[in-house]
């Protein structure tokens, strides 16, 4: 395996895997223009050896040899980092999102095509044990057939701060909140409804960081709201909120023979409880109670890897939703900048998740 950026979610999630002593994944090479990180990196997972690279990718998958390669760079490079890859036939797992607009979607969808090589995209939020549940429900028709999804997603204020701070502060690098931050949850509102998005209407503003608080180049909002209209006429409501006095989300699942109620606390606790409301119509309530997962993203990291990585299996690949989900939200920033609904339904994106590339 090579790593491609060695920042903080290379350090914290891939280092682990590739520092394992149970041989599962050999690390062959990294990429990072940090020389010091490079080092650092190198040394903690245990191989001094393996080749580097500051910015060329070709001689790293050249001289290497990569049967997968791990793209966690910053946004704005996944597109032709992915596409690079493809091209050498190196199967591919890319850290979300997969682009930062739908220029970068088209572009990775025809490098996808155009070569035998695998792609998947870490949308790991998908492998949470509640999300999951909130999944089984549905699918198991318990509340009917989906009509509407709200979900209001909270930020407490370091975090919210944060993405004002570093490098996702330009639209340029991250495409704003609403690809870098909201594709997670763009991605599980989909999923939920499992039905195609043809048109997004949406607002974005400052309302929280204001450029006194931040660096002068910051251009992102903090604040998203946005309706996701699909196919099958089902809406989705969502709302990104950076500044709050929790961290989590507020769910509300509603569909033609009942309902899904949850109040997430990203922060609780290993050994705490999720819990997920169903409410059936003629039926009492039920209460579903998901346990805490100790690890990153509440466990989800690392379910994500096993289910990948133990041994390698890219399976049927996620590449269609991870670009529908950077397409809805390149649809809010235009939608916002408009004043007006955007169609999304001639995008590459819709077209490939309906099956038509």
């Amino acid at each position: 395996m090579a790593l491609v950026g060695l920042g903080h979610r290379a350090t914290t999630t891939y280092l682990p895997l590739v520092a394992a002593a149970d041989g599962r994944v050999e690390l062959v090479g990294v990429l990072d223009p940090d020389r010091a990180a490079r080092a650092r990196f190198l040394d903690a997972a245990g191989r001094p050896d393996a080749v580097q690279q500051a910015v060329d990718l070709d001689a790293l998958l050249r001289d290497a040899r990569p049967d997968v390669v791990i793209v966690a760079s910053p946004d704005d490079l996944h597109a032709a980092q992915v596409e690079t890859a493809l091209r050498h036939g190196t199967d591919v797992f890319c850290e979300k999102p997969i682009g930062i607009g739908t220029a970068d979607v088209s572009r990775v969808l025809h490098a996808s095509r155009a070569s035998d090589a695998a792609l998947v995209v870490g949308h790991n939020l998908r492998f949470h044990d509640l999300h999951r549940a909130v999944k089984d429900v549905i699918d198991s028709g318990r509340v009917g057939r989906v009509t509407t999804v709200a979900m209001t997603y909270y930020l407490l204020p370091g975090h919210g701060e944060s993405y004002l701070r570093r490098w996702h502060r330009t639209r340029a690098r991250s495409g704003g909140l609403e690809v870098t931050k909201a594709c997670h949850h763009l991605d599980l509102l989909t999923w939920w409804m499992d039905d195609v998005p043809v048109e997004v209407s949406g607002r974005t503003s400052r309302e929280h960081y204001t450029s006194d608080r931040t660096p002068p180049d910051a251009d992102i909002d903090d604040t998203v709201a946005a309706v996701v209209r699909y196919a099958g006429g089902g809406l989705a409501m969502y709302t990104l909120v950076g500044r709050a006095d929790r961290e989590g989300c507020s769910l509300h699942v509603q569909g033609t023979g009942g309902r899904v109620e949850v109040e997430w606390d990203a922060k609780a606790p290993p050994g705490s409880e999720h819990v997920v409301r169903v409410l059936t119509t003629g039926q009492a309530p039920s209460t579903l109670r998901i346990p805490v997962a100790p690890g990153r993203h509440g466990g989800a990291d690392a379910r994500m890897l096993r289910h990948h990585f133990d041994p390698w299996d890219p399976g049927a690949g996620n590449v269609a939703h991870a670009a529908v989900a950077v397409t809805v939200g390149e649809a809010i920033t235009r939608s916002s900048r408009r004043g007006a609904t955007v169609d999304i339904s001639g995008t590459d994106a819709v077209a490939h998740l309906r099956g038509r590339p």
